[in-house]
């Protein structure tokens, strides 16, 4: 009797561009290209939920202009938006 093939889950790859960016991040910490980062998701229920939030290799100073510079980013997508589509 031939003995039966045992065979594992097959993980099927799919686009998911939250993972790509974490992944090219990551890529680029691993090369030394970033030294510290701060970073905030939102979970399956979306601002009805919790959000996670972690900062690592900065301090309070770089911590607070690293965020301001998110908020500046903000602040022009809407612009953009806004003005140009």
């Amino acid at each position: 009797m031939a003995e039966k093939e045992t065979r594992l889950a097959e993980i099927i790859p799919f686009p998911n561009a939250i993972a790509d960016v974490l992944e090219a991040w990551a890529a680029a910490s691993r090369r030394g290209e970033i030294s510290g980062v701060i970073i905030a998701g939102l979970g399956s229920d979306r601002l009805d939920g919790d959000t996670i939030t972690a900062a690592v290799g900065v301090n309070s100073r770089e911590y607070g202009v690293l965020v301001n510079d998110l908020n500046d980013s903000r602040i022009i997508e809407t612009v953009d938006v806004n003005l140009f589509e």
